[in-house]
């Protein structure tokens, strides 16, 4: 982008070469299931037969304690 641009802002991502100081590569790291075991609220896990991701939500499903839980998969 052109500097004389009215859009341009210095410390833009696409205008200025700059630089992201946060980036996701910390969620990724996340033990995303560790307190699931704490999570007492009604939880519906819903899942395609075929999806990639489905042994997430069967994980997740597993490590859920309490009886408000359902894990669903559409054929």
């Amino acid at each position: 982008m052109r500097r004389n641009d009215e859009r341009y802002h210095p410390r833009s991502l696409n205008s200025n070469g700059g630089w992201n100081v946060t980036s996701s590569l910390s969620f990724l790291k996340t033990p995303l299931l560790q307190y699931s075991s704490e999570i007492r609220s009604a939880v519906l896990l819903v899942h395609g037969e075929k999806a990639h991701s489905r042994y997430f939500s069967e994980t997740a499903y597993s490590k859920l304690t309490g009886d408000n839980k359902e894990l669903l998969i559409i054929f």
